[in-house]
């Protein structure tokens, strides 16, 4: 069964947590004996019979207890809402039957449902008082292939015992203590399933609102997945979130033993720094001991995107080895096209070649303004074989042109042209080196009886780039490779498109190529600027290939003011179905929200500049 390390992570949450519907994050998690979670000392290695831990499997170790433990800091995630008693009282199945509204129902009698999406539930329950819940009420949940619709089917049986409880559960300040017992319980996802076995207290503690304060601990807390089988024993995860601040302030406690059969042994683990975190990012500081046989290794972390393992084989206190490694790295989410180590590279790699690209569509058409080399064509009367010839561009250096034109003063279809750019540029372009070859299909100007190309015009061709580099105010663009240009110059405006099958936009010595790369430009002087681009990517820095379609038009607003984009979106996904979101917030920053598996669930937010992406 091929099974993401994510999927699993949220298959156990929501199973752990269904009993009271309320959202999490499993920010860190983790079982097991001994330790003050957070406290300043160490716990002590214990014996033999725990997994060695070496420099060969100090990484996938760590990895496994970050996967299981699922500290993924995403709390809307795994339900969509906040941590209060409005999501208590939210859609989930067992959360329903926590509703005052409810409780009187199932006090009376087996109650059977059947759930929104197909499949039932049937309750019995016993309770002190059916108007509300008190310590000692029990409640008994059969699922029979239960669908929600909350992405996930359940089948089996879930014990809830009430532990303890103060004020209104149904407010956003209370404390409920759960007992929750599951046998056998099937949750899947797909085609995946989880099998979950718990012993668990789930204690949620809302009364320092809009702190809150969440803990799992148990005996034993078992899931089952194809070949793995994960247990944590003697557990206490503590997971605490402010969610007054924005973003969610998240800080995460855990102490435990997790055993992994493909790790194929047993570790114990506890926080020595808590482990912190901010909305939907990475933690960015804190640290997890593990303690293996006679052995160990200390999880580092040292920012959101810089992870230490610090290995000590024989247990003596000395460091034997350090490995340098991301929390995308250890929480399984490389597996993904795009994660939270890649995604500001792959935005970078899709800005540079659907920009150069943009640019390349651009180039052909301005090259009929009376000042360029193709525009001097026609105010030369050049007509039949020409060429070659040099010619001064408008602001500095020179363009070799030739080409066959059939009639002087305009152009006609099958006309060709070539200029062998030398450091050209008119007035406000840009700097051009390189060979540009145009087949002209149609070529439209309204002269006003003036044969000069400050007069509107609508170019239609055929252009190929021969290692054309242009120097903009952003970056250095080389392009190679043929398109298609329609580029219209009315009064006051212009209005251009491009398109092409396969087109290299080579930067700083990285080559991108495009497949189906198309880009589209409109302006005025009363709308500004607008652009919108859509391809496909493969890149000398990335792996794989990634499509991209701008959801709203870059826009630069006025005509002729910054050279960056002031509002607009570009969606990014990936072949395994990630996507990244690259939304521009102003002329200056940008924010990237990740979606590693596609689910339209952001799992990374990442705040960048226009600067930092060109």
């Amino acid at each position: 069964m091929n099974v993401k390390p994510r999927d699993v992570i949220r298959a156990m949450v929501a199973a752990a947590l269904l009993a009271v519907g309320i959202a999490t994050t499993i920010s860190s998690g983790g079982g097991g004996g001994g330790g003050d979670g957070g406290g300043s000392t160490d716990p002590v290695p214990t014996t033999s019979d725990l997994l060695p831990i070496t420099g060969d499997n100090a990484h996938d170790v760590s990895s496994a207890l970050i996967v299981a433990l699922g500290i993924s800091f995403d709390i809307s995630e795994i339900t969509g809402g906040e941590i209060t008693g409005q999501s208590l009282a939210g859609s989930t199945r067992v959360g329903k039957l926590l509703r005052n509204e409810s409780l009187a129902a199932i006090a009376a009698a087996t109650i059977a449902e059947s759930c929104l999406y197909g499949g039932t539930v049937t309750v019995t329950s016993t309770l002190a008082d059916p108007n509300t819940l008190t310590v000692g009420d029990q409640i008994n949940a059969v699922f029979d292939n239960c669908d929600e619709g909350d992405g996930y089917v359940l089948d089996g049986q879930m014990n809830l015992t009430v532990a303890a409880i103060q004020g209104d559960i149904m407010t956003d300040v209370f404390l409920l203590g759960l007992d929750i017992t599951m046998t056998d319980m099937m949750l899947t996802e797909g085609m995946e399933t989880v099998v979950i076995d718990a012993n668990i207290t789930l204690t949620l503690d809302t009364l320092g609102f809009p702190v809150v304060v969440e803990t799992l601990e148990g005996a034993e807390l078992s899931f089952t997945m194809g070949p793995e089988v994960l247990t944590f024993t003697n557990f206490e995860h503590v997971f605490q979130v402010d969610i007054g601040m924005v973003p969610k302030a998240i800080l995460v406690t855990v102490n435990g033993q997790l055993d992994s059969a493909q790790l194929g042994g047993a570790i114990e683990y506890a926080t020595t720094i808590a482990v912190e975190a901010f909305g939907d990012d990475d933690p960015h500081i804190g640290q997890i001991l593990i303690t293996g046989g006679d052995s160990s290794v200390r999880i580092v972390i040292n920012d959101s995107t810089s992870v230490t393992l610090e290995v000590d084989t024989n247990a003596d206190g000395v460091i034997d080895q350090y490995i340098d490694t991301t929390f995308a790295s250890l929480s399984g989410d490389d597996s993904y096209s795009i994660n939270s180590s890649n995604a500001l590279d792959v935005a970078q790699e899709v800005v540079h070649a659907s920009t150069g690209f943009g640019v390349m569509v651009a180039l052909p058409g301005r090259q009929f303004f009376e000042t360029e080399p193709f525009g001097q064509v026609q105010q030369l009367a050049l007509s039949g074989n020409f060429g070659p010839l040099e010619v001064a561009c408008g602001d500095m250096g020179t363009a070799v042109i030739s080409g066959v034109v059939a009639n002087a003063r305009t152009f006609t279809a099958d006309d060709s042209l070539t200029a062998i750019f030398s450091g050209c540029s008119a007035t406000g372009s840009d700097l051009l080196t390189g060979q540009l070859d145009i087949v002209v299909s149609s070529f439209t100007q309204d002269t006003d009886d003036v044969p000069d190309m400050t007069a509107p015009f609508h170019f239609i061709g055929t252009a190929t780039a021969t290692s054309l580099e242009t120097v903009s105010p952003n970056s250095i663009w080389v392009g190679t490779g043929t398109l298609e240009t329609d580029y219209s110059v009315p009064y006051f405006q212009f209005v251009v498109s491009g398109f092409s099958p396969s087109y290299s936009v080579a930067h700083a010595d990285i080559n991108n190529t495009l497949a189906d790369a198309s880009a589209s430009f409109s302006a005025s002087p009363d709308s500004g600027v607008r652009a919108s681009y859509a391809g496909r990517l493969t890149s000398d820095r990335l792996s794989g290939a990634y499509s991209y379609e701008s959801i709203s038009p870059y826009d630069w607003f006025p005509w002729g003011g910054p050279s960056r984009p002031s509002s607009g979106e570009l969606l990014v996904t990936a072949d395994d179905g990630g996507t990244l979101r690259i939304v521009v917030i102003d002329q200056l920053n940008v924010r990237l929200d990740v979606d590693y598996d596609g689910d339209s669930i952001v799992d990374t937010i990442i705040a960048t500049t226009w600067a930092e992406l060109l």
